[in-house]
């Protein structure tokens, strides 16, 4: 099992930063006004949260660190919406090929990844009237999860 020591500063950032931009991934595909913005927030801070009790000791930490860190983890974005879901996609990737010769750790952290931004695809329902009907799970949140399973399960060098 890999350890921070194991990663330069650079990768392990972006292993610290790789669930919140997963879930702000989600977020950035389809807007929520502002009740929908907490919520799906409140489900990244949750899985991160969560993930400091995982039995892999690789996600442990890192969720340990970027419980302690959160603020300070994601880039400025953009004020263009597609180019900064750009910049979350390639800090997954970059999290994601920083884990190339462990692959049970690549596992493990991809499937932590992968549940957090389903997470926050789902604590939202849009759409509806007055928190009545809706759906869960937009088309658009739906092809943002298969855009990340894709990076997640993807090749890694």
């Amino acid at each position: 099992m890999a350890k921070q020591s194991d990663f330069t500063p650079e990768q392990w950032k972006a292993l610290m930063a790789g669930p919140m931009a997963a879930g702000m991934y989600v977020v950035l595909s389809q807007l929520s006004g502002p009740v929908g913005l907490v919520e799906e927030s409140w489900a990244i801070g949750k899985e991160i949260l969560q993930a400091t009790h995982s039995p892999n000791e690789l996600v442990k930490e890192v969720a340990e660190a970027a419980h302690a860190s959160a603020r300070h983890l994601l880039p400025s974005m953009p004020g263009d919406r597609q180019k900064a879901r750009g910049l979350l996609l390639d800090n997954i990737r970059d999290a994601m090929a920083a884990l190339g010769q462990e692959p049970a750790d690549a596992d493990a952290y991809g499937q932590w990844v992968q549940t957090v931004a389903e997470k926050t695809a789902a604590a939202a329902r849009e759409g509806g009237f007055l928190g009545i009907g809706g759906t869960a799970v937009t088309p658009a949140e739906k092809a943002a999860l298969d855009e990340l399973a894709a990076v997640v399960r993807g090749p890694r060098t």
